[in-house]
């Protein structure tokens, strides 16, 4: 079956795997089947529980045992005592004096609310599978109707964190190739939506939106499924009804020209910023829409790409990069979070540097990390939110070498 699954098809699968077994299947067979399921997580998030999954089919449900949530507490609470530790999923199947996992979550929504409502703090697992994790991503890319996205998955708590995907992946981005699901995917979101939304925006603004407005109205759809789906920004107008904003006619030959033109008088390949103060050239979108980044378009005009290797590199101190902690990865998502996910020196949002540098935007240290681990503090100091700035590519060495102006 694909990866996205309509309201039918999963009845379907399960009124078909009902049917070959001669009976109602319980969630544990779900689970295991392969060959006519896609498994419990998917039917569970569509249709809220395992039970509500097989009424929604017309099947009878599972007989379990009536349990009250006072006895499910009771009983966790009792296997932890003997357990000396928070209870797994794995030790609640091997043990015959709990409910099994099924029950725990049909009445309290998810295990970790379970463990939480036993006055228990989930525990994180550890030695998970890649299969297992590409499992999930798939289950949530079929939930979601497109990829998940790594800020999604930080902020659930019924899934794994991208940390464990970037742990076991080498990146949140490696993790999504290995599921088979697209990292630059076309958006999942219906035009005649997209339409509506930005003729709704219109009316708020009192004029035509222009392409950055989308980043001051968070509840509106983002201007990267708009690109996707009507190959530019200028397009999405013209489908909603508007005069665009402005004609752009430059061609990708022109584009070349002008890079290669500003490059001699420059003596050296233009930064996005230096580009930006320009008068009369091309917008920076307008490139990476021709070209699909910033550096696609250096490489087209064959100049050479801005060295932040080496010495050059923000990280590099003394000789060597530095090794940023073990709580690295989950204090720069905070970081760039807390920063409105844009580059604090010159505003340039996350999708833009990603499109632009094809990589996420950089987090710097105030006081430097060097410093910092010179002095005897932990990383835990060292990385605190309060010592931590987001900035792009380009204004990361600047703010290293001059400060924040």
């Amino acid at each position: 079956m694909p990866n996205q699954y309509s309201d039918r098809e999963l009845v379907e699968s399960l009124c078909n795997f009902a049917d070959h077994l001669g009976r109602p299947p319980t969630a544990s067979e779900v689970n295991d089947d392969s060959e006519y399921t896609v498994g419990l997580n998917t039917y569970a998030r569509r249709f809220g529980s395992w039970n509500e999954t097989l009424e929604r089919c017309g099947l009878r449900v599972n007989e379990e045992k009536d349990y009250d949530e006072t006895y499910m507490i009771k009983k966790l609470q009792d296997l932890y005592q003997r357990l000396r530790t928070v209870p797994t999923q794995a030790d609640l199947a091997d043990d015959d004096e709990t409910p099994s996992l099924y029950p725990y979550q049909d009445t309290f929504g998810s295990w970790n609310d379970a463990l939480r409502a036993a006055g228990l703090e989930p525990t994180k697992r550890h030695r998970i599978s890649d299969d297992e994790l590409v499992d999930e991503l798939t289950t949530l890319a079929d939930e979601l109707g497109r990829p998940p996205r790594y800020e999604e998955l930080s902020e659930r708590d019924d899934t794994f964190s991208p940390i464990v995907y970037e742990r076991a992946f080498g990146s949140f981005t490696d993790g999504l190739r290995a599921a088979g699901l697209p990292v630059n995917f076309r958006a999942s979101v219906d035009r005649n939506y997209l339409i509506d939304q930005l003729q709704e925006l219109a009316n708020e603004l009192g004029r035509v939106p222009k392409y950055d407005d989308l980043q001051e109205y968070p509840t509106y759809p983002s201007t990267w499924p708009y690109v996707c789906e009507f190959d530019s920004w200028n397009e999405a107008l013209r489908e909603a009804g508007f005069d665009i904003n402005l004609q752009s006619s430059v061609s990708p030959e022109e584009i070349i020209a002008e890079l290669q033109s500003v490059a001699d008088e420059l003596g050296q390949t233009p930064s996005v910023t230096e580009w930006r103060e320009m008068d009369d050239t091309p917008g920076v979108t307008t490139i990476a829409r021709h070209f699909g980044s910033w550096i696609a378009a250096i490489d087209a005009a064959g100049l050479e790409r801005r060295d932040w290797s080496g010495e050059n590199h923000p990280r590099y101190k003394h000789g060597e990069q530095l090794y940023y902690g073990p709580n690295w990865t989950e204090q720069r998502e905070v970081a760039v979070q807390a920063d409105g996910e844009r580059c604090r020196r010159c505003g340039m949002s996350r999708d833009e540097h990603v499109v632009l540098f094809e990589q996420d935007l950089h987090v710097h240290h105030i006081r430097p990390l060097s410093d910092c681990l010179d002095a005897g503090l932990p990383y835990e100091e060292a990385n605190d939110r309060s010592n931590l700035m987001t900035l792009c590519a380009e204004c990361h060495p600047i703010v290293e070498e001059n400060g924040l102006e």
